[in-house]
């Protein structure tokens, strides 16, 4: 747990550093990539987030961090090795099972949570041709001491790297 709290706490640490605060002057578009979710009755949202797709579209990771309050979240779908495991696909909904093929962790500034029954990812689309993704998710994610629930989990319009 110790080594999950180094790297995650190393890829929140350079995802704020590298990416661009929300004071653009984009404007707020309905196509903006974006990433919320409610822990503990108090809303997250990321101002930070990178995304990949990996072994011919079967593992998919998004790592994303807040960096006005420290938080961070990441979220892992699919197998990023096996040449057999099934292809992800928009409409499908992916529970952990705690076999490494889902997870959910979320970092505050006490502790790292990881996923536990009940967790579970959709992918409401998935668009290979402009590489980006929206799905939804939710679950509870302990530290071994403490619980934080996650509900109402949206992340839009993500773009992703294919690896």
């Amino acid at each position: 747990m110790k080594k999950v709290l180094q790297i995650f706490t190393l890829v929140c640490l350079s995802l704020t550093l590298t990416h661009c605060s929300d004071d653009d002057n984009s404007g707020d578009s309905p196509t903006e990539a974006q990433l919320t979710v409610s822990v503990n009755g108090v809303q997250f949202e990321a101002t930070a987030i990178v995304a990949a797709l990996g072994n011919d579209n079967k593992y998919f990771e998004l790592d994303s961090a807040n960096g006005n309050t420290s938080e961070g979240l990441q979220l892992r779908i699919g197998d990023f090795s096996e040449a057999s495991a099934p292809v992800l696909e928009a409409g499908m909904t992916y529970n952990y099972t705690g076999a490494n093929d889902t997870d959910i962790f979320y970092q505050n500034s006490q502790s790292v949570f990881g996923g536990t029954n009940g967790c579970q990812i959709t992918i409401a689309s998935i668009d290979l041709d402009n590489n980006t993704i929206s799905g939804t998710f939710s679950g509870v994610v302990s530290d071994g001491a403490d619980d934080q629930t996650l509900a109402n989990g949206q992340f839009n319009n993500i773009p992703f790297t294919v690896n």
